[in-house]
């Protein structure tokens, strides 16, 4: 909320990934319980008030965002078969679907301002910035990352059409130039773990 206050002149927010945990998903150990429908509804909520409150909003596949269509996946069900299921949970909320507590879709609301590709949604290019969440597992040493994969996503664009990437997933902060472009990891919001 403060960010959101602080910002409020902001023409564009990007989502960089992670807006949901996926913990009901997760392979790792669980020490509690939480509904993947209370995730999808408080991320939800989140994206509304920022629809409500910014002329554009970009959302960004994490690797946690896309964590119900790997466990579909994970259990043997192909594309044909759990396409019925629905489990892009982004691209859902993308489309302004509001789920009441049993899970059903009982209204769609106006997020012509949000934006989501699916079909390569963990990166997106706004201005002359790429903002990326890659699902791989980082490197080690900060900077590491956002360099690798940074330099790769460049290629795919002329030279002047990006100056600068930003990048989610590894929890680290770094910031730096390299080859005139600047290249940032972005850290995370959450609390700090105990690694």
């Amino acid at each position: 909320k403060q960010i959101v206050e602080e910002h409020s002149d902001a023409d564009v927010v990007v989502i960089n990934g992670d807006l949901m945990e996926g913990y009901v998903f997760s392979s790792f150990a669980k020490s509690r319980s939480i509904a993947a429908l209370d995730e999808y509804r408080v991320a939800f909520m989140f994206v509304q008030m920022l629809s409500e409150n910014f002329p554009k909003v970009i959302l960004v596949d994490g690797n946690h965002d896309i964590r119900a269509s790997r466990a579909i996946k994970n259990q043997g069900f192909d594309k044909d078969a759990s396409q019925i299921l629905r489990p892009n949970l982004m691209a859902r909320i993308a489309n302004g679907e509001v789920l009441d507590e049993s899970g059903l879709l009982v209204d769609r609301l106006d997020f012509s301002n949000v934006y989501y590709e699916a079909r390569e949604s963990w990166f997106v290019k706004v201005g002359k910035t790429i903002f990326m969440h890659p699902h791989n597992r980082g490197g080690s040493a900060p900077g590491h990352t956002v360099t690798r994969i940074g330099e790769k996503l460049i290629r795919r664009y002329q030279e002047d059409e990006v100056d600068s990437v930003v990048c989610g997933h590894t929890h680290k902060i770094y910031k730096g130039v390299l080859n005139g472009k600047l290249y940032i990891e972005q850290g995370f919001l959450a609390g700090v773990l105990s690694y």
